[in-house]
């Protein structure tokens, strides 16, 4: 089937010599930018099913949380450089965490009653909750851990999108680059 972006990705010598190399600048996020020049060109992505990779996983929690805050991060490079790339849902995760931290706020400075944050935290949790039942169901033992997975990969993704909103907030009239933030926990 044919698809936004893919990981690993192979590209025919002649694709490469059409829209040149990857783009430097971007710690993370490479690959999306790229198939997004190449879908721009009229070009396909697509995900074979046959292909079959082995890909090994962060080791902790902990790295997870990395690694998704810099995905989040640099995204906001990518939509500098490319607002038509992004998605909905790649907006979501920043979304949730701004709700929660200005629901938060305003509810210790009596603006809003003090449930709203208890509403706001409820809510994912029981869409998390039904995710991780439906990702688990063909083998229950995930389900324990997959809610809490979930959560890192949603508030860090967020969290270090909005650390990349400040952080580029001069390269959305072609400013200097910013420093790579490595991690969430400051």
């Amino acid at each position: 089937m044919y698809a936004d972006t893919v990981a690993f990705p192979a590209y025919p010598r002649a694709v490469l010599a059409r829209l040149g190399p990857f783009d430097e600048e971007l710690v993370r996020n490479q690959d999306d930018e790229y198939n997004y020049r190449l879908r721009k060109q009229g070009g396909r992505v697509l995900l074979a099913a046959d292909v079959r990779a082995k890909y090994f996983s962060r080791s902790s929690l902990r790295s997870l949380w990395r690694q998704y805050f810099q995905y989040g991060y640099w995204k906001v490079r990518v939509l500098q450089k490319h607002p038509r790339q992004m998605c909905t849902r790649q907006f979501i995760p920043a979304a949730f965490v701004s709700a929660l931290v200005v629901s938060v706020a305003a509810a210790l400075l009596s603006l809003v009653p003090s449930a709203l944050p208890l509403l706001v935290a409820a809510s994912y949790l029981l869409a998390n909750l039904f995710a991780a039942a439906r990702a688990s169901r063909p083998d229950r033992r995930t389900f324990a851990i997959l809610p809490l997975v979930f959560a890192i990969l949603h508030v860090s993704y967020g969290v270090g999108f909005l650390k990349g909103l400040v952080a580029f907030r001069r390269r959305w009239a072609g400013g200097r680059p910013a420093v790579l933030a490595t991690s969430g926990a400051n």
